[in-house]
């Protein structure tokens, strides 16, 4: 017999997601460090709703009003760029935009290689010197 179910995971593998995922349930990864696992388990913190993850300032001041205490979200690129992540099935994928990636850099590395004499953008040569123009 299989039993749907949903949980709120730290990290998840993609074999562990689609296992839970075909039998009906859902994974959501979220960030916790080993404080705010501490302050869940003493009731001092809500155990998802944080600053990034409300989805109304209604809901965000009615858990603040019932715990004195809210959870952190990510800090490091790393972290921030998994939890975007839709693939991981990551809390914040709610702030990406139609056709943006979970990547934070404003160029995906890579799209830019630099050559002997400059820049090679999408086979074009261009100056080192033009592509770090201010204007």
């Amino acid at each position: 017999m299989r039993t749907p179910v949903n949980i709120i995971v730290s990290r998840a593998s993609a074999a562990a997601i689609a296992a839970i995922e075909s039998a009906g349930g859902t994974v959501t990864t979220r960030y916790y460090s080993p404080t705010s696992v501490r302050g869940v388990m003493r009731g001092d913190m809500h155990p998802i709703v944080s600053l990034q993850s409300a989805s109304s300032p209604e809901q965000l001041a009615k858990v603040l009003r019932q715990y004195p205490k809210r959870l952190p979200d990510p800090a490091s690129r790393k972290d921030i760029e998994y939890y975007r992540d839709p693939a991981h099935r990551g809390y914040l994928n709610h702030l990406l935009q139609e056709g943006q990636g979970p990547s934070l850099f404003f160029k995906t590395p890579g799209q830019v290689k630099m050559g002997k004499k400059g820049a090679v953008v999408r086979g074009k040569k261009t100056s080192a010197k033009a592509e770090n123009r201010l204007w």
